[in-house]
């Protein structure tokens, strides 16, 4: 356990579940960190207890696609417990897709399945049996999603995470509503199924920019939930690969829906997954060996690579059919004009520059 009288505070950064998160530097070498203070002073003994096993369950999950824990400091003076993580400078999902809804431009293909493929890695090891135990997040959503400097994606805020036996299910309702899994709603017990769904309501808002359920009052948005109505479809500018990747996530029964491993099978996942099942603790050197691997860096770049001509092309397509679809309106019009009796004003007819200044709204991708 360390002395915040190490660091130096820079500024906020956010809030969490249980607490503020702030930007620190460490007088001994500069780094810079997030600090996450929680006041446990005045808290309810199950809070407590919550915030003790968030700060254990991030002690043991050492997976690089999962905010880091560095250390933990208390004072004792003001009843405050400092978690002491992994900075992610790179912000966080939900600010990305706010300045999306700005712009009116959604993400690229390759961009939501790039964080698809490294939140299931994250998954994987959280469900797979950790130290004998499940881990489900239980608060997965846009803004527990950050960014490192290079735009990897890191799962963040195990505020409201349990870890349970193998064979258990959760029983505690908890978790965002809008990304809530149809067991919740009916407060039936769940497992990592129910993570697996909030994930693919991230999916479905990243490509839409809309949550997949939603509505004025929290008995409709349950309804829509259980009922699995989405608001809004994906558009077909995506691919059906990528529209049924989401599908597989969103399917009412827990039993039916994609677990980590199975997502991670798909080759559209490839470029941006673990191939083999890393060790999620440093102590256990024997079993990081086991899941040794040759670097994939150069079949990455290789599907990168293709990935990045077949968007070309299709953009080629698009354009083709844009100029196609532009000619056809000009001609319709043309025709209908020698059609009609002449008795029109002068001021009724439409100059064909104006045709020609006429835009349509392309991908943004």
């Amino acid at each position: 356990m360390i002395s915040l009288e190490n660091y130096g505070v820079e500024g906020p950064l956010g809030r969490g579940a249980f607490g503020r998160v702030c930007r620190v530097r460490r007088k001994t070498d500069g780094a810079a960190f997030a600090c996450k203070s929680v006041v446990y002073a005045g808290m309810s003994q199950a809070h407590k207890k919550q915030l003790v096993a968030e700060v254990n369950i991030m002690r043991e999950l050492n997976q690089k696609h999962i905010v880091r824990y560095v250390d933990r400091s208390i004072d004792r003076s003001t009843g405050t417990l400092h978690i002491i993580m992994e900075l992610c400078s790179g912000g966080d999902l939900a600010s990305l897709l706010a300045s999306c809804r700005r712009k009116r431009q959604s993400l690229p293909e390759f961009r939501v399945l790039r964080l698809a493929g490294e939140a299931a890695t994250a998954l994987r090891d959280c469900h797979g049996g950790h130290l004998g135990g499940v881990i489900l997040h239980r608060d997965l959503k846009p803004a527990n999603i950050l960014f490192d400097e290079f735009g990897s994606c890191k799962l963040a805020d195990f505020g409201l995470a349990k870890e349970l036996s193998s064979d258990d299910l959760a029983k505690t309702n908890l978790g965002t509503p809008l990304y809530m899994a149809p067991e919740l709603v009916k407060r039936k017990p769940y497992g990592p199924p129910a993570d697996m769904w909030s994930l693919g309501c991230i999916l479905h808002e990243a490509a839409t920019l809309e949550p997949p359920f939603d509505a004025r009052d929290q008995e409709s948005l349950s309804a829509a939930i259980t009922a699995g109505v989405r608001n809004k479809p994906i558009s077909k500018s995506y691919s059906a690969d990528f529209r049924s990747l989401v599908d597989d996530l969103l399917r009412l029964r827990p039993q039916d829906r994609a677990t980590a491993a199975r997502l991670l099978r798909r080759p559209s996942l490839a470029p941006w997954s673990d191939a083999a099942e890393p060790a999620t603790n440093e102590q256990h050197p024997k079993s990081s060996q086991q899941h040794a691997r040759k670097d994939p860096t150069p079949d990455r770049a290789k599907l990168l690579d293709e990935r990045e001509k077949k968007l070309d092309d299709r953009e080629k397509k698009l354009d083709a059919r844009e100029k196609d679809l532009d000619a056809r309106q000009r001609d319709l019009i043309l025709r209908e004009a020698r059609l009609r009796p002449s008795k029109r004003r002068p001021q009724d007819e439409l100059p064909l520059k104006d045709l020609n200044d006429m835009k349509k709204l392309k991908p943004a991708w």
